[in-house]
């Protein structure tokens, strides 16, 4: 269906994507949560094979700030691309950021985008969420995210999104350092702010002046979410 300027699919929409049934007969009736992160990789897939060159996946909290048009140009010749999370590796700073990473994964599931090339590569997550969604340490799972760490060995042209301006977060505020200058605000005196992921940890932080050169982006973000 249409609203506006954007299509708007359903599940039905997705029926004959691979790996739909599988996922939706092994999660619907159990976790809602799990369900729709497993779908993201069949949604990519279902779009790439639907026609479109390029798509991205962003999750519902990000928050784009300026112009992300260079990521579609990567897809000129990336296959995939993946976004790190940048987290703070300094162990004379913050030893436990280590962990984190070690846990959680190197790449964040909040945003990847794929051109047709990386039918191959979504289509493996997709079979990888249907195997197991689970966060469960001892076995190296944190549901769809740490399959992410894998693409980059088992398929050619994964792109590392190197911008340090995309996905500004909690868990990268020492290493993505936000600095004004001039007025602006720079990530690592060099990258404009591309867009915020205003989870909850991200926004306390904010609120908590943490992170105070986010204040603005936050309260425009939540102007936006409650404008009529």
């Amino acid at each position: 269906t249409q609203k506006g300027n954007a299509d708007l699919l359903g599940l039905n929409d997705l029926v004959n994507a691979p790996f739909f049934r599988e996922i939706e007969n092994k999660y619907a009736h159990s976790n809602k949560d799990v369900l729709r992160w497993a779908l993201k990789p069949v949604l990519l897939g279902h779009l790439l094979q639907s026609g479109h060159e390029k798509v991205a996946y962003a999750d519902p909290d990000l928050f784009f700030t300026g112009d992300f048009n260079f990521i579609a140009d990567l897809l000129n010749e990336a296959a995939v691309v993946l976004t790190p999370h940048w987290a703070d590796l300094d162990l004379r700073r913050n030893d436990d950021s280590i962990f984190s990473i070690l846990r959680n994964g190197i790449f964040n599931a909040g945003f990847v985008a794929a051109g047709r090339k990386g039918l191959p590569a979504i289509h493996w997550w997709a079979g990888m969420c249907h195997f197991k969604m689970e966060k469960k340490q001892e076995l190296g799972l944190y549901d769809d995210q740490r399959y992410l760490d894998l693409m980059q060995v088992q398929f050619k042209e994964i792109h590392v999104l190197r911008h340090q301006g995309c996905n500004l977060a909690a868990w990268n505020i020492h290493s993505c350092k936000r600095e004004m200058k001039d007025g602006r605000l720079l990530i690592n005196g060099q990258y404009n702010p591309v867009f915020i992921h205003f989870t909850h940890d991200t926004i306390n932080n904010i609120l908590e002046k943490n992170d105070e050169p986010l204040r603005p982006y936050l309260d425009e973000y939540m102007k936006l979410l409650t404008a009529k």
